[in-house]
């Protein structure tokens, strides 16, 4: 390391790379501690006020108590600080604190000295050692540090009990006198003994959080990217915000799930990473703007399979129906024609998504636009072996049928071999059905019995079971998807969205009426910021 960072270091208390972090923990403990210290401060001052203690120095108390309330709204405020700016608020309020609490105990140990008390005076001055120790304590372990810059600031604290005689020889030279004929070199010797100690003690334990601190920020770390905050957990793995170490673009960062790996076999963990790198290298093949942009992935020392994608702002389509009722019929064309353009698309290179529902189609707000729709987690993706990736057959653990019963095709459901783009029409079928009523298109006590009715039973029609009024040409496209026979379905994504535009409900639902929506009821919005991302990681 270079002499200026060495100093840089030493002054900011942190390591390279971790000056973020350890500055917004910092502020996190000083917002609290300021207002702390300051009632301290004030409910001593007032005690001392009320039992007509004039030699404490309450004009002294007064204003430290300003100054750490005056700090506290600093520190609560909006305004950026730097780890310097939050280290020297650190050093004032530690310090102050020191300061106003030797002033105390000097103005009390004159008092029993001008009364000839050596006992009481030399009393006065070993009490500060107490002081001393709660304070190095306190900041050994509520204050994150370097070892060297905690040394540094704990050795001056742990000369709080000489502070108090040094001055008193300046000050009073016949009161210092009587201090030494009632405490000696045997007594000094005790409190540097034990000040020696507690810089040690305290000084070791800031070390050892430190350790902790930095092997826990190094355990986020991903490549490029250091994870911030855990925002959603599904079916393959977990979701986490994460913060990119040059940019300042927020992402999300999916990765297993530790214990879903420790409960397998080691042939079906090795099956559910394949599943999981699949859905990275499908996912990053596809340019649609509809479909969740990928920005990086891959495998960390300890073999945990991981991919960075965009944040999203904004809820499922699960979620939002929940939430806000059955959709429109026209905004429920407007949210399916985007989802057909990254189906499409997708289509078009031979993978075919396997898990469309609607836990998987984020609308959110994309800059200015809103409802703008996003397919999700490609994990279940099958592909045409002439592409160049794996066929999900080879990669699905004996046995299992994956997918969502509710919302599966019938051939999927046989596990039958060769599914096309039919089968991804048959699932956006039940998910238009789900917007439209709420409900989903079968119902079953047990998730064969749902897989048993894809089979078999004949399709509802929407009309039956929705409370609002649906046009006939949309209830017949959601039909046509809805065929048992895959012949009898619209024959791709791009087909699909020709009917929907030609439906008479396609232009009731505009980028105006999506704004003034998303306004009405969801006015906290903000891009790049998660406000509902839970399935985001199923």
């Amino acid at each position: 390391m270079a002499p200026e960072a060495k100093i840089a270091a030493l002054i900011e208390g942190t390591r390279p790379g971790l000056g973020s972090e350890t500055a917004d923990l910092l502020r996190g403990r000083l917002k609290i501690g300021a207002p702390l210290l300051s009632i301290t401060v004030a409910l001593f001052t007032l005690h001392a006020a009320f039992f007509g203690h004039t030699e404490y120095p309450l004009r002294y108390g007064a204003l430290i108590t300003v100054i750490f309330a005056v700090l506290s709204g600093f520190l609560w405020s909006r305004r950026p600080l730097t780890l310097g700016q939050l280290r020297l608020v650190e050093l004032i309020l530690f310090g102050l604190m020191a300061l106003n609490y030797v002033a105390n105990q000097y103005v009390d140990a004159l008092r029993w000295a001008d009364q000839g008390h050596a006992a009481e005076t030399m009393a006065r001055i070993t009490s500060t050692r107490q002081a001393a120790y709660a304070i190095m304590a306190t900041y050994a372990l509520f204050i994150p540090n370097t070892w060297r810059r905690a040394f540094v600031v704990l050795t001056t604290m742990a000369f709080l009990p000489a502070l108090v005689p040094l001055v008193m020889r300046v000050h009073d030279p016949e009161a210092y006198t009587l201090l030494r004929s009632g405490m000696g070199v045997e007594a000094w010797t005790y409190v540097a003994i034990w000040m020696i100690v507690g810089v040690a003690i305290t000084t070791a334990g800031t070390h050892i959080i430190q350790v902790l601190r930095v092997e826990a920020y190094e355990a986020r770390q991903l490549g490029q990217y250091r994870l911030t905050e855990k925002i959603g957990a599904g079916g393959m793995g977990e979701v986490w915000k994460a913060e990119h170490r040059l940019l300042a673009r927020p992402a999300a960062v999916k990765l297993v799930k530790p214990e879903m790996l420790d409960a397998k076999t080691a042939d079906e963990a090795h099956t559910t990473l394949g599943r999981f790198e699949r859905e990275a290298q499908a996912t990053a093949s596809l340019r649609s703007v509809h479909t969740i942009e990928l920005y990086d992935f891959g495998i960390t020392e300890d073999g945990v399979f991981y991919y960075v994608m965009e944040i999203l702002d904004g809820l499922d389509l699960e979620n939002l129906v929940k939430q806000f009722g059955p959709l429109s019929a026209a905004r429920t064309v407007y949210l399916l024609r985007q989802a057909c353009d990254s189906l499409a698309e997708a289509h078009e290179h031979g993978l075919i998504h396997r898990d469309i529902k609607p836990a998987n189609i984020f609308t959110c707000r994309m800059g200015r636009a809103y409802d703008f729709v996003k397919i999700l987690d490609f994990g279940l993706v099958k592909s045409d072996p002439n592409q160049g990736l794996a066929d999900a057959e080879s990669l699905t653990v004996e046995g299992m049928t994956a997918g969502t019963p509710a919302f599966m095709s019938p051939e999927q459901v046989l596990s039958k071999p060769h599914l096309d783009d039919r089968s991804d029409i048959y699932s956006l079928g039940c998910v238009a059905f789900w917007m439209l009523t709420g409900q989903y298109l079968f119902k079953g006590d047990t998730p064969m019995e749902v897989a048993v009715h894809q089979v078999n039973t004949e399709p509802p029609s929407p009309s039956e079971r929705a409370e609002i009024e649906i046009p006939a040409d949309l209830e017949q496209v959601v039909l046509n998807c809805l065929q048992k026979d895959p012949n009898k379905r619209p024959s791709s994504a791009a087909v699909l969205a020709e009917m929907l535009v030609k439906c008479e409900s396609a232009s009731g639902w505009t980028e105006t009426d999506a704004r003034a929506w998303w306004e009405l009821h969801m006015p906290g919005a903000a891009p790049a910021s998660p406000s509902d991302l839970p399935t985001q990681a199923e």
